[in-house]
């Protein structure tokens, strides 16, 4: 405030006296005439003297795509003034607010006013917003003896849609048989379209492909997700063919067989425990045990199968010579064995 004024009251009697000053807002070198609120009495008085002039509050509800609700309250009767601007317009003066119209610095995209009852909620009804916009609407009372209430605000956004981004409850390569769930962002009034023909917030995937979902709003806003792939690996054949019999006497062996799948690596045990250098298609084994194949496609899906082999000891056989004679010419029919 530039400049000065003195206003000298009539004291009347001894006692505290306290003083309110209301000034309306004032752009930078603006002028503009304010009021002066005294009276006598004690200094808590002053509370009283303040709740003369209007006080308002306010919030928005209701948001929608292109519309809202302001909600409004006033100590005081008076009428209500509302404007809104976009969020990052100049604040405009309590004067603009009334006036309702566009000012240097802002836009005023809807504005209205209406009878205000001291302690009685008003609602306002704002119109004619774009949808996904950031506003400030802003508020002021006029009481009764023309003088203004603060200029209160508050921001607020018109109905966004969220970002479809696409997350995985699980890896995306698995073997058959196997799923993974894809899900996006969820919200009120939105709904989901994915590329597989699913229209539900969650997707439930079985077959290789790619995967995308577009989400939709109620004001018809779009938003649609980036590509999302999902491999599905056959499990490996682990099929095992043996080259002859399993059972066999001692000094035998048998070659076990598994077919060639491109990309699998091979493991070969015997009794659940790993065969050092036993990597390929096939291995012979010689002794007795469970002989088990994995063939893994890629480390991701794995096939398994077991083989036993039964490596037989021959009986040893005895001839006493001091208790048995064999002529020549003569059949042996039966020898005894220990």
């Amino acid at each position: 405030m530039s400049g000065g004024y003195t206003n000298n009251p009539e004291w009347t009697g001894d006692g505290s006296y306290g003083f309110y000053v209301r000034m309306n807002d004032l752009a930078n070198n603006e002028t503009d005439e304010f009021t002066w609120y005294y009276a006598a009495g004690s200094i808590a008085d002053i509370d009283d003297i303040i709740s003369e002039v209007a006080q308002a509050a306010g919030s928005v509800q209701d948001i929608t795509c292109t519309e809202a609700t302001y909600n409004a309250t006033s100590s005081q009767n008076g009428i209500g003034y509302y404007a809104v601007v976009p969020s990052n317009a100049t604040p405009p003066t309590a004067a603009q607010v009334k006036a309702g119209v566009s000012y240097s610095g802002g836009t005023v995209v809807d504005s209205g006013s209406e009878p205000m009852v001291a302690d009685q909620q008003e609602s306002f009804a704002i119109t004619g917003l774009s949808s996904q916009t950031s506003y400030k609407v802003y508020f002021v009372i006029e009481d009764g003896s023309q003088q203004f209430s603060d200029v209160i605000d508050a921001s607020f956004t018109t109905t966004t849609i969220p970002t479809a981004n696409v997350s995985a409850s699980g890896p995306l390569t698995f073997c058959v048989g196997e799923s993974v769930t894809l899900t996006t962002a969820a919200g009120d009034g939105l709904s989901y379209l994915w590329s597989n023909g699913a229209t539900t917030l969650q997707n439930v995937v079985t077959t290789a492909g790619d995967y995308s979902v577009t989400i939709t709003n109620t004001c018809g806003d779009v938003s649609t997700s980036g590509v999302t792939t999902v491999t599905v690996l056959t499990t490996p054949d682990a099929t095992i063919t043996a080259s002859g019999a399993t059972t066999f006497c001692n000094g035998g062996d048998v070659t076990f067989t598994v077919p060639t799948t491109t990309g699998a690596t091979y493991q070969w045990f015997k009794n659940n425990v790993a065969i050092s250098g036993a990597t390929s298609t096939s291995y012979t084994a010689s002794t007795s045990g469970d002989y088990t194949v994995n063939v893994s496609n890629g480390g991701v899906c794995t096939g398994i199968s077991t083989e036993t082999v039964n490596a037989v000891v021959p009986p040893a056989v005895s001839i006493d010579p001091s208790t048995s004679t064999i002529d020549f010419g003569d059949t042996v029919t039966s020898v005894s064995y220990t």
